[in-house]
């Protein structure tokens, strides 16, 4: 999971932001997809979830499942390292690069 977190952290660092609203959708869904795939690699117990993420069709929803995700990866890891991941998702929340048009 550290490893995880170093990527996305490395993602959302100054030479890889996102600019525009698709390219920060698509990033978030890309990390909390990742999230589920690190804790259930086979993505059985998470496929219904992962595929509510990739239909989302707008920041508010990608906010609503973040709460479902971490439920999802703390059952696996443990709710502190799950809050960890989930932070680091926020980070592209709060980071200023959305603009809601």
């Amino acid at each position: 999971m550290s490893q995880l977190k170093e990527v996305y952290r490395s993602l959302n660092s100054a030479g890889a932001k996102p600019r525009g609203c698709s390219t920060d959708l698509s990033l978030i869904k890309i990390m909390m997809i990742d999230a589920l795939k690190a804790v259930d690699p086979e993505g059985l117990a998470n496929d219904r979830l992962c595929k509510r993420i990739v239909f989302a069709e707008s920041r508010d929803d990608l906010w609503t499942l973040r709460g479902d995700v971490m439920s999802a990866v703390s059952l696996c890891v443990g709710e502190s390292s799950a809050f960890e991941v989930i932070n680091v998702i926020d980070e592209v929340f709060q980071s200023g690069t959305y603009q809601e048009k």
